[in-house]
């Protein structure tokens, strides 16, 4: 018996340890939580970082919606105004700065680490376009960034330099036309499963990324003319690029929470923003056919789209105002279509703004394709072509059905229109507006449009009731964060020198303007 029960226990013990050994065998993956993965498919971050870093332009970030969209005038805060008068808060530039490094760009070096590891092109070159795409909006925000440093903080580079504008520029330009070299015989297979932007279709990505080359000349145009002039001529010669609404890049958006357009997943719960009266007033007084689509008439239930009256009265709201802000159903709040559709998606890089950038071209005699009237009246035709289809697919569009369709006469006679005809002695200043007009909601891409061009003018005529800044203008960039201060203040010093008042003093490489449209000194620079 004895004997029997210590049998018994010596095979239990036997049972055990073969039972422990198989288990210690795989004793990691036990203890590996599946909800926290410590490496992803290069296909999922790419994914992630072009929802996320679009996002943060276009769509829940504060940096359009909030800032930028505010200091270019296509919107005005209606309460919590602070930030419409230029009054920046700490902890939102610092998220603007860490969300761009620790995420979206973050992510896209690892993308193109993985897709070079395993002889993706198409993964690797459309990484190294978007990741271009979002260190241009990067350095255009706040000039000189680290950059030939910058995501290294696994190799121990803690402190990155910072690099010049200039320099970045120059690498980001190389870096985007390397990308679209790539794609010329790349198959799109991985691209295909991850892509929310142009599904996989590689050609559709070399004309995005020569529209995107275009955009960079002609940004850099006044700070070094013939590197912009002879690189928008090879662009044009190529004919690769955005020529038609068929080719704009846009981001596809579900619709559904948590995943509904982030410009309405805000505004559909609080109104904080409203049509500036710089919008509003160039829109009502050129007869605009996108009107009724940009914003929404105060006799409408504001917020919803819900018509409920017979009059059409649009009213903006002055930027950076003084007191607690108007009554909200006194003034125009953001179209519909634009801020009240849970799936439009986000519109990245559009014909109409590659119209308007060859039309400026055309004005400065380089070889663009035709003439700068041609390019302005198509830049036109094809922002309200846009905006109108946009408008007839919203599912809120039967608010006002009449409203939603511009039709093809209607364009033509707003090409008629007084300030719209063009105008040879006036082109640069009509195509600029237009050009700021089509960006709408874009606030990112419209503020680095005003600061160079200096346009719509009337930005500059007048100051705020209310500016935190008296006497210096719009911001030249956004103020460096403070964080970056704290933990790399030897780097920033050189970068900061010249600035005064966070955001003043000294422009960015390529803004080179230093008066305004009238010919007045630019206020705010040194």
């Amino acid at each position: 018996m004895r004997k029997d029960r210590t049998v018994f226990i010596l095979l239990c013990v036997s049972v055990l340890m073969v039972l422990f050994s198989s288990c210690t065998d795989d004793f990691n993956s036990l203890n590996v939580d599946p909800n926290n993965p410590t490496d992803v498919p290069a296909t999922t971050l790419l994914t992630y970082a072009m929802h996320e870093g679009i996002d943060q332009e276009l769509g829940a970030g504060w940096m359009h919606h909030t800032y930028l969209s505010c200091w270019s005038q296509l919107y005005a805060k209606i309460q919590y105004i602070d930030e419409d008068r230029y009054l920046f808060r700490g902890t939102n530039i610092n998220g603007f700065w860490w969300t761009d490094y620790a995420r979206h760009l973050k992510d896209l070096a690892i993308v193109i680490e993985k897709a070079q590891e395993a002889e993706y092109k198409d993964m690797e070159a459309v990484g190294r376009i978007m990741k271009a795409y979002f260190f241009q909006r990067t350095t255009d925000c706040w000039g000189d960034v680290p950059y030939t440093e910058a995501l290294m903080g696994d190799e121990g580079i803690l402190t990155p330099k910072f690099d010049t504008q200039q320099s970045i520029y120059t690498d980001l330009i190389a870096e985007v036309k390397a990308g679209v070299a790539m794609l010329a015989d790349a198959e799109g297979d991985q691209l295909s499963k991850c892509d929310l932007i142009y599904g996989g279709d590689v050609d559709a990505w070399r004309k995005f990324g020569n529209s995107l080359l275009l955009r960079m000349y002609m940004r850099i145009s006044g700070a070094d003319e013939a590197t912009a002039q002879a690189g928008i001529q090879e662009v044009v010669s190529s004919g690769i690029y955005i020529q038609s609404n068929d080719d704009n890049a846009t981001l596809a958006i579900d619709g559904s929470k948590p995943y509904r357009n982030g410009l309405m997943e805000t505004l559909d719960t609080r109104t904080d923003q409203g049509c500036s009266k710089t919008m509003i007033d160039l829109l009502v007084g050129m007869n605009d056919p996108r009107l009724p689509i940009y914003a929404q008439d105060i006799d409408d239930d504001y917020g919803k789209g819900q018509f409920d009256g017979p009059d059409t009265i649009f009213v903006g709201q002055i930027n950076g105002d003084a007191g607690a802000g108007p009554v909200q159903s006194t003034i125009s709040l953001l179209g519909v279509p634009i801020a009240y559709d849970a799936d439009r998606p986000y519109q990245i890089l559009s014909y109409a703004d590659v119209c308007f950038i060859l039309a400026e071209a055309a004005l400065k005699g380089w070889t663009a394709g035709g003439s700068a009237q041609s390019w302005y009246e198509e830049g036109i035709r094809a922002s309200c072509e846009q905006w109108s289809a946009l408008a007839q697919a919203s599912p809120m569009a039967g608010y006002a059905p009449e409203a939603a369709e511009i039709t093809a006469a209607e364009i033509d006679a707003y090409l008629q229109e007084d300030g719209v005809a063009y105008d040879a002695a006036n082109a640069m200043e009509q195509i600029c507006t237009q050009r700021w007009m089509a960006l709408y909601p874009n606030g990112v891409q419209a503020f680095s449009v005003f600061r160079r061009t200096g346009y719509p003018a009337v930005i500059e005529t007048y100051e705020l009731p209310a500016t935190t800044y008296p006497g210096l203008g719009v911001p030249l960039r956004f103020p460096y964060p403070t964080d970056e201060e704290a933990r790399n203040s030897t780097n920033l010093a050189a970068a900061k020198a010249g600035i005064h008042d966070d955001m003043y003093g000294k422009p960015v490489w390529w803004d080179t303007r230093t008066t305004t449209a009238s010919g007045e000194p630019r206020p705010g620079i040194n």
